[in-house]
């Protein structure tokens, strides 16, 4: 994370919101699949709790 925000500033996560918000969507939906498939609820427990700070936060959502 460090290099990320030596190379672009912290004004990357402003400008790429969106970008990272959806990032962080299909990252929670994985992890919610691979520990459904292979029996890991650590792993899809970490796929749920993001996926529940994503909702808590619904103004980036398009509708």
């Amino acid at each position: 994370m460090q290099a990320l925000f030596e190379g672009y500033g912290s004004t990357v996560l402003v400008q790429k919101s969106k970008q990272i918000q959806l990032c962080c969507l299909k990252m929670a939906l994985g992890d919610i699949h691979w520990g459904t498939c292979y029996h890991n609820p650590r792993i899809a427990a970490y796929g749920h709790d993001l996926l529940k700070v994503l909702s808590e936060d619904r103004e980036w959502i398009v509708t």
